[in-house]
């Protein structure tokens, strides 16, 4: 818990986290916007400390260096705002805090379509907006960058934070992922979405009535189960006549979010570039990247001759076994990596570096403005043939109710899975 505060307001000025109790007290006040008719996007507003000291629900959260910054929690496929109670109950006392329902979960509405990235991250920012977590800009195209959120995503929830920070990089202060968000779970799994979701289906026996199902999410952490887990437990289900519970998301709406999650590729805002190394332990990632993700190997002082990986070890670990670790003799080697998300930028290695050298990192980047429908995006030509059947998938979709659309769906579908997985295998090969 300490560990989100303390990210959500690294990027906006020096932080100190403290512990959090939970204020047991606190209620959220529920709201909708709407992004279309038949589409409105269900949240949570937890309030914060300026509510707590003035008695009103202020706009924005807490003022950190000349920033307003606010928390966004999102949480996972199947799941509902009150997911994050025991967090928001701990961040609230920090920091404004609001958690919302994805489309097509909780009290969101669930349309049958329009489960693409971009309508996922524009639910998001209506949210954020609505919410007053960010600012409306006074300008169109000029985002107010005084009042920003941090985006704290669980499993699809991740992917979806993501999606929506790099398409909104002015008015995201941070982004945490929790469980998801790293993986690109087509390739890792080799299932399709239906495979995938039909293994993801509760045995019939949690199913069978409420009490066996909520003794089975109880057993999970019988230490940290309390009232909050088991309302959280309770609304993400319904009880129907014969007493079995089925989940409380509409079966399209699970279908269409379990097929947004498969199109999720870490790879569309990783990248891996060479990084420079300064003499010392602490670095610094270049300007223009949110947070890094792995140091993958070493290259040598040119960047052309690749070394040896190094290994991510944590900064206790180095503290206790080697106190001396800064000051101990420089190499040009680096050895072992040390990463903490509450500074999303900076980085230390071991040995210190006794001068310039680089590294090979993956880190996420801030992607690129389009300012205009006629922009041009760099993309690999590799990438050319599964966004052709990505979008004829998507356009033939939309008449499957005429006679051999949905065959043409389907088979497009098919062949955009298809070439995806070639070209990671061919971008693998090239590594």
């Amino acid at each position: 818990m300490e560990s989100m505060a303390g990210s959500s307001r690294a990027a906006a000025g020096p932080y100190v986290p403290e512990a959090l109790a939970p204020d047991l007290d606190a209620t959220p006040d529920g709201f909708v916007v709407e992004i279309a008719p038949g589409e409105r996007i269900h949240f949570l507003d937890w309030g914060g400390p300026a509510e707590d000291a003035g008695g009103e629900r202020q706009p924005t959260g807490p003022q950190v260096g000349d920033r307003r910054v606010s928390v966004l929690l999102i949480h996972g496929l199947g799941g509902t705002a009150w997911a994050w109670t025991a967090v928001a109950r701990r961040l609230r006392r920090g920091i404004r805090t609001v958690a919302m329902d994805l489309r097509g979960h909780g009290l969101s509405d669930a349309p049958t379509d329009s489960y693409t990235p971009d309508a996922l991250a524009g639910d998001v920012l209506a949210v954020a907006e609505g919410a007053g977590l960010v600012s409306l800009p006074a300008v169109v195209g000029e985002p107010d960058e005084t009042a920003r959120v941090v985006l704290v995503g669980h499993g699809y929830g991740a992917m979806v934070a993501a999606w929506t920070a790099a398409s909104n990089v002015a008015q995201c202060a941070g982004l945490v992922l929790v469980d998801g968000g790293w993986q690109d779970v087509a390739a890792e799994t080799g299932l399709t979405p239906t495979e995938w979701l039909r293994d993801l289906a509760e045995p019939p026996e949690v199913l069978r009535s409420m009490a066996a199902y909520l003794a089975d999410r109880r057993d999970w952490d019988p230490s940290s189960w309390n009232a909050d887990e088991e309302y959280a437990a309770r609304v993400a289900v319904v009880e129907v006549p014969a007493g079995k519970v089925v989940s409380a998301v509409r079966p399209h709406a699970l279908e269409r979010s379990v097929e947004a999650l498969f199109a999720y590729v870490p790879e569309a805002v990783l990248v891996a570039l060479d990084v420079p190394i300064v003499a010392g332990t602490k670095q610094t990632l270049p300007v223009g990247s949110i947070m890094l993700v792995r140091l993958n190997r070493n290259m040598g002082s040119s960047g052309a001759v690749p070394g040896e990986a190094p290994r991510r070890v944590s900064m206790a670990m180095m503290d206790l076994h080697r106190p001396t670790w800064n000051a101990d003799t420089p190499t040009l080697v680096v050895k072992n990596w040390m990463y903490d998300t509450r500074t999303p930028r900076v980085y230390y290695v071991y040995p210190p570096m006794s001068g310039a050298t680089t590294l090979e990192a993956e880190y996420s980047v801030i992607p690129a403005v389009v300012a205009s429908g006629t922009d041009t995006i760099a993309l690999d030509d590799f990438y050319v043939n599964p966004i052709i059947d990505y979008v004829l998938w998507r356009a033939f979709s939309k008449d499957i109710e005429i006679p051999g659309m949905k065959s043409k769906a389907e088979a497009h579908r098919a062949a955009f899975d298809q070439s995806l997985d070639m070209t990671k295998a061919g971008e693998e090969t090239n590594k």
